[in-house]
């Protein structure tokens, strides 16, 4: 399944290049947090260790989130498109993804959807969001009890080309995640793809 998430990361990527967004070896610098700062005139990559030394304020990750997107689209769909790559693509400190759903949630235009499904069939309550330009709504799924993140799903609301309003047209899942100490590692007692 890390296989299966780290491709979706990549392909979610992809659309994101197709849409003006994401632009690798651009020489946006990474930054690293330093007393829970950022380093003056870096972009901010929302890693672990940035993340971790975030406040459990909702406001300063949506601030952060905002000041680090691009300029030509919907900020409010960049940054809860930003939230969902975030808790979608990696392990998040539990303080700080509830700071994450939170922000989310105050986004203008999200709602909350009381049956959505991800992509292994698991039904929770969802965060959604329109966006306009593409004409489809955005699902960040949780679970109804734990609030753990279970996954997205997109589902398409107005006619664009030959896909129908109502058409599902992205779905993932998070069956497991591991933690390891370096790159390139596995954790223990997972098999090889």
């Amino acid at each position: 399944m890390e296989v299966a998430r780290r491709d979706e990361g990549l392909a979610r990527r992809a659309r994101t290049a197709a849409r003006g967004r994401y632009h690798p070896g651009q020489g946006r610098p990474l930054s690293k947090p330093v007393n829970g700062q950022d380093i003056p005139g870096e972009a901010v990559n929302f890693s672990y260790d940035w993340l971790k030394a975030q406040p459990a304020d909702p406001d300063a990750p949506l601030t952060a989130i905002r000041a680090a997107g691009g300029s030509g689209r919907d900020r409010d769909q960049e940054a809860f498109e930003e939230i969902g790559s975030i808790i979608g693509e990696q392990v998040v400190p539990s303080r700080i993804a509830a700071a994450l759903y939170q922000a989310a949630a105050k986004i203008p235009g999200v709602v909350l959807v009381q049956h959505s499904q991800d992509a292994a069939g698991r039904d929770g309550i969802a965060l959604a969001r329109v966006d306009e330009q593409r004409g489809a709504r955005t699902e960040l799924v949780f679970d109804r009890s734990t609030y753990a993140y279970l996954g997205s799903r997109g589902v398409q609301i107005r006619q664009e080309g030959e896909t129908e309003p109502g058409t599902v047209v992205e779905r993932t899942a998070v069956l497991e995640r591991g933690v390891v100490n370096g790159q390139k590692e596995r954790p223990a007692g997972r098999r090889t793809a």
